[in-house]
């Protein structure tokens, strides 16, 4: 009698050419996004995720400039949304998709432990930089008191080294098949038999062969849920989620102490302010594995599907899902869209969005061939973390050479000028100087990629 065996399997099937480079998106990328389509078609699958990592540094560097301009180019106070908030989720979501297209290269000449440990250093570099860029930030005047430790690179490197270690060694499910042909299960086979089969072998095999990945994060997201409405928060009680009251800034406080935290988030512009509170704090890191963990299911879709029809279905389903889940909870769920605290539905929109744009980019970039409009963006993302350090360190260093006040150096004097009255005004000033930031660097990032410059970690 024909079986169906469910086995675990130990290695995973390799489809996609990948570089070695193609690890941490925002540290390292690809070199063959300039090959063509003809010549190298799985490589050319990269190209629309380069699109996508380049045009997230664009409207990172684009924010982090326009800041104090215009509401939509800031974060939110709190509760809602504004186009500072796509940012991070982003990220994170590139982070998990490039872990599995390196991933199912590496693994044909490097050990798991060998990989891991690889990663392990990465991980660590990049929280040295994120922990470097706030020094430099706050030199010559750095109080070691105040020295601010979760951030940004921080909160990345987290959610990197978990899913790596998930991808790694939590293992998958595979279906072994023994005489079953034709797509059916033939009549002597039970009930069981029959459901396994249909479903793995069906558009659910691939959510079915992950099935543990995906039950490491219904844990994160149980044991947020547990912290955020089951922690007692002096003088508040539990299940709090406003800025004055909850168990996050709580939990932060007791971990790292309220001076190590960030001295401005945005929530003290808020309704009640805030206390003390982190946006990259622990609780709400927790919570944003997940996205690294869903970006890891869209680069196994691109591992085990080859016709763009079915790579297409396999990513705008569950986007679907993601966005419609994302907007029930934020509306009935009890958990509005909130950046601050990474809630379930702020979760589920933004991976509903990732899915949707990566969808697209795929589309027109990989599938239609029109890539020479998105070179920009390909300029970005082929040299990530060094447009996103020197974005971040170039304007601090400038400022220390001034002369006679340290208003008169050559980063602050044009923003002045800008911004006077009789110019573009406070809030146009800003938002020219953002765009002109943008496009310098992105200038800089073409000069590199046409070099052959590409700078990793």
């Amino acid at each position: 009698m024909s079986k169906v065996e469910l086995r675990i399997s130990a290695s995973m099937d390799s489809k996609i050419s990948t570089t070695d480079d193609e690890v941490l998106p925002l540290i390292v990328t690809s070199n063959d996004s300039g090959k063509t389509m003809a010549k190298e078609s799985s490589s050319s699958r990269l190209i629309s995720l380069d699109v996508f990592r380049g045009m997230t540094i664009f409207l990172m560097n684009l924010v982090n400039n326009a800041d104090g301009s215009y509401w939509i180019f800031e974060h939110a106070p709190w509760n809602g949304l504004t186009l500072a908030d796509f940012v991070m989720p982003f990220f994170l979501f590139i982070v998990g998709c490039s872990i599995v297209l390196s991933h199912s290269k590496l693994r044909t000449r490097q050990t798991k432990l060998q990989i891991f440990q690889k990663s392990g250093i990465r991980a660590l570099k990049l929280i040295g930089l994120g922990l470097a860029l706030y020094a430099l930030d706050n030199l010559p005047n750095l109080d070691l008191y105040k020295y601010r430790l979760p951030g940004v690179l921080q909160r990345i490197a987290f959610g990197y080294i978990i899913t790596v270690a998930v991808e790694l060694f939590v293992p998958k499910f595979g279906i072994e098949e023994e005489g079953l042909e034709h797509g059916y299960v033939p009549p002597e086979s039970g009930k069981i038999e029959a459901l396994i089969y249909s479903v793995s072998r069906g558009h659910l095999k691939i959510v079915m062969r992950y099935s543990l990945q995906w039950l490491c994060g219904v844990t994160l997201f149980l044991l947020y849920l547990s912290l955020a409405l089951g922690v007692y928060v002096p003088g508040c009680g539990r299940g709090d989620l406003s800025p004055a009251c909850n168990a996050f800034g709580y939990i932060d406080t007791q971990v790292f102490h309220e001076s190590h935290l960030y001295g401005d988030p945005t929530c003290l512009h808020s309704v009640p302010p805030c206390r003390h509170f982190d946006p990259e704090g622990l609780l709400s890191t927790i919570m944003s594995v997940n996205s690294v963990l869903i970006g890891l299911y869209f680069g196994y879709v691109l591992v085990h599907f080859n016709r763009p029809k079915d790579v297409i279905l396999q990513w705008v389903v569950p986007s679907t899902i993601f966005m419609f889940v994302g907007l029930m909870i934020h509306f009935f769920g009890g958990f509005p869209l909130n950046k601050n605290l990474y809630t379930p539905s702020f979760l589920f929109v933004m991976a509903g969005a990732a899915g949707y744009i990566l969808t697209l980019y795929y589309l027109i970039v990989d599938v239609y061939g029109f890539k020479k409009p998105f070179m920009p963006f390909v300029w970005l993302g082929s040299n990530a973390i060094i447009i996103y350090v020197l974005d971040s360190a170039t304007p601090d260093i400038l400022a220390w050479f001034y002369y006679k006040d340290p208003e008169n150096n050559i980063v602050d004097l044009p923003k002045t000028w800008l911004k006077r009255g009789d110019h573009l005004g406070e809030s146009g000033g800003q938002l020219f100087w953002a765009f002109s930031d943008t496009i310098f660097w992105t200038c800089i990032a073409g000069v590199l990629y046409y070099k052959k410059i590409f700078f990793k970690v």
